[in-house]
């Protein structure tokens, strides 16, 4: 979360000098600006693909459980 406050924060920056009337905002706070966004970008990619494999396992163990339990009692559904 200090990754998306920061690059929130550098954002914010960048909107502060455009409406301050500056028609070119200082190229230091830009290139923070768009560095955070590409490491966020970074870090979401990495982040999605993690979602993507809990998924597939969770499914995974979904159809164990499903099976194990038309064996176990017909087609009833499990009960906790």
């Amino acid at each position: 979360m200090a990754e998306l406050d920061a690059a929130a924060a550098a954002g914010r920056a960048v909107q502060r000098a455009v409406a301050a009337g500056r028609p070119c905002p200082d190229t230091a706070v830009v290139a923070a600006a768009r560095r955070r966004c590409d490491e966020l970008e970074e870090k979401v990619f990495v982040l999605d693909e993690k979602v993507g494999e809990l998924h597939r396992e969770l499914i995974g163990v979904r159809m164990v459980l499903l099976e194990w339990s038309q064996a176990a009692r017909g087609h009833q559904l499990l009960k906790f």
